[in-house]
This record gives structure tokens, sequence and C-alpha cells, in this order.
């Protein structure tokens, strides 16, 4: 056995040239199988090997004077030094507190993702656990990693109380989540910044709470299904069944997001300005009424914070409570203040969703609890609202029905159909 690495990493190398020269195209199943679960454990092992030696590094640092073994690691191999900072303190770890997971990881028999996982479990637990737990705990990790990958490892570890000291494992579990709410709340954070192309980048880290509900309200939007009507008939010219449904997700979950927005009821809102919280958007009256189908009389709307948008976005937006269209005349004379006169109420809203049962577009599967009340007659060309005037239509049917490069076809039957402008 050699007492130095130089022979033993020259053979390893020359051992991956010799299996870089096999063409894995035209092995067997059987041997892609082994090969992949032979690969991955000999990545293990030299993980575990490479973080050994970084622990005892320290004399690399002080000859190559830079900050620690990770940076000058971060420098030679181009890796995140961040990430390699991370590693080098569970290299400590490992090196002087878990010596049964070191030994397991140095065999293959966990991998680098479980390693974390379990020292985090570990590090997690009371400080006042005594010695013999927490080596017990660490041996009931290491066992179960034989057969549970990293999340499952992490649920298992957030209840390693429960099997060490029960008696004192719910108040345990409540300072623990004391403080995740403590570190997520001082951590909450959203920033947006304009593109300049029409859109805007939301970046933002919230509370898992908040990404719960979150999550729950887009699925609202994004999951939906119902079963076609046996009175609805397929058309060739329709949009697609399912063309909603088919869009990548992070694009549904995007168009959820904005239709989420514009139904928040600005009566819960706080006070702002001495008003009740809202857009207003400003529009001149002959473009709101301007015909669409003419080219060049499309117009434009504006927002009190200067956010300009087009006109046939201020006409779908109208339809939405929160909004308030303020329409001006001559030299921005206000002409007409909408209010909720414009706006289907609840009573008619409940019987939409009644007799409509879902999006009317032909092939859409949005029910009807998740749909918005549209005016087929524009309220800016007179459209009454009432049942008659007004159908369903889903958020991303909706904003296709305001949008000028389609036209939108109302049947008699009830249902709606949707073609590009030519």
């Amino acid at each position: 056995m050699s007492s130095t690495y130089a022979e033993p990493l020259d053979r390893l190398e020359t051992c991956l040239d010799e299996i870089g020269s096999v063409n894995p195209t035209y092995r067997t199943v059987t041997e892609k199988q082994e090969a992949m679960r032979a690969l991955a454990k000999a990545k293990a092992r030299i993980d575990a090997e490479l973080m050994r030696i970084l622990a005892v590094a320290g004399d690399v640092a002080e000859t190559t004077a830079t900050r620690s073994p990770a940076a000058w690691l971060a420098s030679v191999t181009r890796d995140a030094p961040g990430r390699l900072r991370a590693d080098a303190t569970l290299a400590t770890a490992l090196d002087t507190r878990w010596s049964d997971l070191q030994a397991a990881f140095r065999k293959g028999e966990v991998n680098l993702a479980q390693v974390r996982v379990i020292d985090k479990a570990l590090t997690d637990l009371p400080h006042e656990l005594g010695e013999d737990l927490l080596a017990k705990a660490e041996t009931l990790l290491v066992q179960e990693a034989a057969r549970l990958g990293p999340r499952d490892l992490a649920i298992l570890g957030s209840r390693l109380m429960e099997y060490l000291a029960p008696e004192s494992a719910d108040q345990h579990e409540h300072h623990r989540l004391l403080t995740q709410e403590h570190r997520a709340s001082a951590a909450t954070r959203l920033s947006l910044r304009r593109r300049g192309d029409g859109s805007t980048d939301l970046h933002a880290r919230i509370p898992d709470l908040a990404a719960a509900m979150l999550t729950t309200y887009l699925a609202a939007f994004t999951n939906p299904r119902r079963r076609h009507q046996p009175d609805q008939q397929q058309r060739p010219e329709s949009s697609g069944a399912g063309e909603f449904a088919n869009l990548p997700r992070e694009r549904q979950s995007g168009i959820a997001f904005v239709a989420l927005l514009e139904r928040v009821l600005t009566t819960d809102l706080p006070r702002h300005g001495g008003r009740a919280t809202s857009l207003v958007v400003t529009i001149g009256h002959h473009q709101l009424l301007a015909d669409l189908d003419k080219a060049g009389l499309a117009g434009t709307a504006q927002t009190t914070g200067g956010q300009k948008l087009t006109a046939g976005q201020a006409r779908r937006l109208a339809c939405n409570t929160g909004i308030l269209p303020i329409v001006l005349g001559g030299k921005s004379v206000v002409l007409d203040q909408g209010r909720k006169k414009r706006l289907f109420d609840d009573n008619q809203r409940i019987a939409l969703q009644v007799r409509d049962k879902a999006c009317t577009e032909l092939d859409c599967t949005v029910p009807a609890t998740y749909c918005e009340a549209h005016h087929q007659t524009p309220w800016s060309q007179d459209g009454p609202t009432n049942l008659h005037d007004g159908r369903l239509l889903c958020p991303y049917h909706h904003d296709r029905a305001h949008d000028p490069t389609w036209t939108v076809t109302y049947h008699p039957n009830g249902t709606t159909t949707f073609h590009r402008r030519q």
C-alpha cells in the first residue's frame, strides 16, 4: 500500500481513461446499470477522501497565503467558493465528531448529499443531549441511509427526538419550529426589476408557510379539471383541447400569479392616501370607444403610477374588481368614473357559475369557480352588465378576449371560440 498520493492517483487517472474509452451506446442494460452504480460509489469515495484531506489542510492555506484551504481549492479548481467553504465545515465535523458517518462515506455506503443531510440532522439536535444519544442517532441515520434518499433522511432527521427522547420531543419540535419561523421572517425579501421589454423580474424569499399558501392559490388556477359538457361539440376551428393545461408549468404558474393579483379585493387592503387602495387607469374617451378592428385606433391607457398599457388591456382590467377606470375627454376632463355599476355583482357571478359551469371557451378545462365574468359587448360600447351579455372566461382566455390580435366568436349554445386575425 502506497504511503503517498502520487502513484495511486496516477493509477486512478489510468483507470478513468480506460473507462472513458468504452462506448456506453453499445453496452447492455446490465452493464450500464453496473457501471453507473460502481461509478456513483467511486464518486462518493473520492468525495470522502477529498474532504478528509480538506479537514487537515490548514498548512496549505498558510503556505499559499490564502484565507483557507477551501479558498485555495476554489482558485485552482475554479469551483464555487461558497460550496467549498461549506464542504470544509462539513469535513471538519466528519473528522472531529461523526466518525461512523465518515467511515461509511469513505466506503461509498453513503453519498455526499446524504452526508450533508445527516450532518444537519445531528447538528440540529439539542446541545444538552448526551454523547450516547448522539452516537445512537448517528448510527440510526447511517443505517437508514442504505434505503433512504436525502429527502426521506431529512424527514427522519427532523423526528429524531421522538426516537431518542420522546418525553421532550414536543418541546424540542416547538423550539425548532420557532427558530425556523424567526429565521424565515428575518430572511423575507422581495424585489422587482423592470427588464425594459414590458416585463418585470420578481425575486423573493418568503417563509415556507407563505409559499405553501401561494402554491395552494396558484393550484386553484393551474390544476382544475372538468369533464366536457355533452352538448359541447368539438369544432375544428377551436383553439385545441387543454390548451392552457398544455402550457409549460412555469408559464401556467406565471399566468395564475397575475390572475391572483388582479383578483385581490381592494376592500381587504390598507387605506392608501386617504382612500381604499386601488389601481386607477386613465384612458381617453376616443381611445376607449375605438374599434379595434380598424388599424391605428387601438390607443393606450396609463395608470396613476405611470405604467402604460394598451386600451385592450384596460378594457380587460375593467371587467374585474380593484380597477377604477377614469375616462377622460378634452383636456383631461373626467367624463366618467367607472365603479361597481360596471361590474358583475356577487349574485350575477353565482348565476353565471351555475349556468356556464366552466370557462366557455369550447375546449377549456378551468371550472367556473376560477373564471372571470366577461362582457360580450364591451362596457365601453354601452354593453350591459347582465346575465344575457355576460359569460365566464378563465384568466388565460379572458386576456385573449381583449387581445386585438384575436377574433372572438360567441356561439348561441354558450361556447366561445378564438381565431387569430390574419
